[in-house]
């Protein structure tokens, strides 16, 4: 399998690469195999012509299908044929844009594709044209640009994935019929090595162009103008190794098809050794480049490159290191999961990190794998990817995935994608791993409208990116066969300007309370309020700031988790702010004057001073105070007393 990638963006250039595949393998089986479903049904339709590549004349009567790859993967066909303009469509289909759509025409006995049709939100109707042209039987034009062999090892010994980059320079197909085949030249001749064993081609399908005769594979195309690629692999097993705990040896015949520009050996083990043998040597030929560390397919890598081989045998011997089964040596460290919602699907990516302990090569079998993942029910559109470019996946006797292949000491990932249907809300994603794990490693997309909630997972502080904002989960010591599920429902809707009219509730609350705050002020001494009026009145101001307070530790959350704009947060934290800033301005004005001195009709000016020196009240929060007292025992600021004014 391709590595699926370690970011979002991986993840969607597989997913393209695997529907360009599709659209191959539609095109060199869907004519004359049992046909697949009809295609899904909808109110949409393509159009499309059938038009001739050497002079755009249509071309009628041909047979023209429609193939169509649903999410869940589910193919579908559908026939139809063109007029005598060539023109063709297809009527009554669905215009799901998760639905992808392939169509091409049969001509001379050729299976042409089209392209890719994909239908935008909203849109019913599609335009393709398919173009075709008159096949020779001439190869001289195809030449081999790159012939890219990748050897990994296997529990069960060596396999090679040899893949030939074919190059088309004539402006018409290559194509011989079945029938004429009998002394016509193929475009490529190879040849499986002794002993090799387990031949497979992509999607398990060979096509009606390759012709296998024991070891020989000749290929009559089509090979279309341009590029293309044709793939194989084999296995063969180790030799004996020279001592009991040494390499393991593979020797093995490398056929290098005639008219290859460039050969390209890829290994995953960084201590395997590659060495020609026989006496051709063409390894250490001058134009012999490596070995180098590389990336293929995302994988590191170390190659060997060389420039115009010769065609024929290649006499190759690969050592790797030495590798033991020991499922046992294999753990977990730590599981990520991250997870991206629509109105359709959960979409969700896992980083399982893998230790190694020891010194040499772990292997993994259907047997004893190194690790089993459980999928949750209704996974589907399974992706697959690692760092370590031995490791593999198949399915689990027990269920879910199992980690096959050779690892090295230290750590691994192994990516795994899939989709789950969203279904009745709230969506849940209920996962149990089947060995211990110390940290688990939940990040949700933030649409700004979930409501997250798990009795086993801890809630963290939520992680920003450049374009999302991800809710941040984390569970400790996942046992083996422990469930841990998480609930994402959505909070109510709101209604459009609510922000706007809950900040205008809260401001008119708080014009109010000023009102009141301030009527003793503006009253003056004949108010006549009291110091406990007062203290009541600094006491309901406080209540308000606090309030005020909480509502901007509020509104920094919801910018913070992306539920407010940044230019909205700055502005409303800014009111809340000022009005917070006012209050503890007006309180302290209030507990000022509420400290003064005040003469009632009919008593002395001495009396009134007496009053005074009895009792006061703080000015930073508005408490009585006695008159010895230095210091307020509520909030412990300093008190001013007649004895400091004199």
């Amino acid at each position: 399998m391709r590595r699926a990638g370690f970011a979002f963006l991986g993840l969607a250039l597989a997913g393209a690469a695997f529907a360009v595949s599709a659209g191959l393998a539609f095109a060199q089986t869907a004519f004359g195999q049992p046909a697949p479903p009809d295609v899904p049904p909808g109110p949409a339709r393509i159009e499309g012509v059938v038009l001739r590549a050497e002079n755009g004349a249509p071309v009628a009567g041909t047979e023209v299908a429609l193939y169509a790859l649903t999410a869940e993967g589910v193919p579908g066909l559908r026939h139809g044929t063109s007029d005598a303009a060539g023109r063709f469509v297809f009527e009554n289909i669905a215009s799901d844009p998760a639905i992808g759509w392939l169509v091409g025409a049969r001509f001379r006995g050729v299976a042409f594709p089209g392209g890719r049709v994909e239908f935008a939100p909203g849109e019913t109707v599609a335009r393709i044209e398919v173009r075709v042209d008159e096949p020779t039987r001439d190869p001289r034009a195809v030449r081999v640009s790159e012939h890219r062999v990748r050897l990994v090892r296997e529990p069960g010994g060596l396999r090679a994935i040899e893949t030939l980059a074919l190059q088309n320079h004539a402006a018409n197909t290559y194509f011989v019929p079945a029938d004429a085949r009998v002394g016509a030249r193929p475009a490529v001749v190879s040849a499986l090595p002794a002993g090799a064993a387990g031949f497979q081609m992509p999607l398990g399908v060979i096509p009606d162009g390759l012709v296998r005769r024991g070891a020989e594979l000749r290929w009559y195309g089509p090979v279309l103008p341009g590029a293309q690629e044709l793939s194989w692999s084999w296995t063969i097993a180790a030799g004996a190794p020279a001592a009991a705990a040494g390499p393991e040896r593979f020797a093995f015949a490398l056929s290098v098809p005639a008219r290859t520009e460039r050969l390209v050996l890829t290994v995953a083990d960084q201590d395997a050794v590659l060495e020609a043998t026989g006496p051709s040597a063409a390894l250490e030929a001058p134009g012999l480049s490596g070995p180098e560390p590389a990336e293929v397919d995302g994988r590191s890598v170390r190659r060997w490159t060389l420039e115009a081989p010769p065609a024929g045998a290649l006499a190759l011997r690969l050592s790797l290191p030495p590798a033991r089964i020991a499922p046992g040596a294999v753990s977990l460290s730590e599981v990520r999961v991250v997870v991206q919602l629509d109105d359709a699907a959960l979409d969700v990516t896992e980083t399982h990190t893998l230790r190694i302990d020891g010194d040499t090569h772990v292997l993994g079998t259907a047997e004893t794998p190194l690790l089993r993942i459980p999928l949750p029910d209704g996974a589907t559109q399974l992706r697959f990817g690692s760092d370590a470019p031995g490791l593999e996946l198949a399915p689990h006797r027990e269920g879910g995935l199992a980690v096959l292949g050779s690892v090295a000491p230290g750590a691994a990932k192994v990516e795994l994608g899939y989709q789950l249907a969203r279904g009745e809300p709230p969506a849940r994603l209920v996962r149990t791993l089947a060995a211990r794990t110390p940290v688990l490693t939940i990040f949700v997309a933030d649409s700004g409208r979930l409501a997250p909630r798990s009795e086993r997972l801890h809630r963290r502080r939520p992680l920003q990116t450049n374009d999302l904002t991800y809710l941040h989960f984390e569970a400790f010591e996942v046992e083996a066969g422990e469930t841990v599920e998480l609930e994402l429902g959505a909070l109510p809707a709101r209604a459009r300007g609510q922000e706007k009219l809950a900040l205008g509730l809260v401001l008119g609350a708080a014009a109010a309370a000023a009102w009141l705050l301030t009527r003793p002020l503006r009253d003056g001494p004949r108010a006549g309020a009291s110091l406990s009026q007062a203290g009541a009145e600094l006491g309901a101001s406080r209540r308000e700031r606090e309030a005020l307070y909480e509502a901007i530790r509020d509104l920094d959350h919801d910018h913070e988790t992306g539920k407010v704009a940044a230019e909205d947060h700055e502005r409303l934290r800014d009111e809340l702010r000022a009005r917070a800033a006012a209050l503890l301005a007006e309180e302290r004005a209030t507990a000022q004057s509420a400290s003064e001195p005040v003469s009632k009709p009919g008593s002395s000016g001495r009396a009134a001073s007496g009053a005074s020196v009895g009792t006061s009240v703080c000015s930073a929060c508005g408490a009585r105070a006695e008159a010895t007292h230095r210091f307020c025992a509520h909030c412990g600021a300093a008190l001013h007393t007649p004895r400091d004014a004199a």
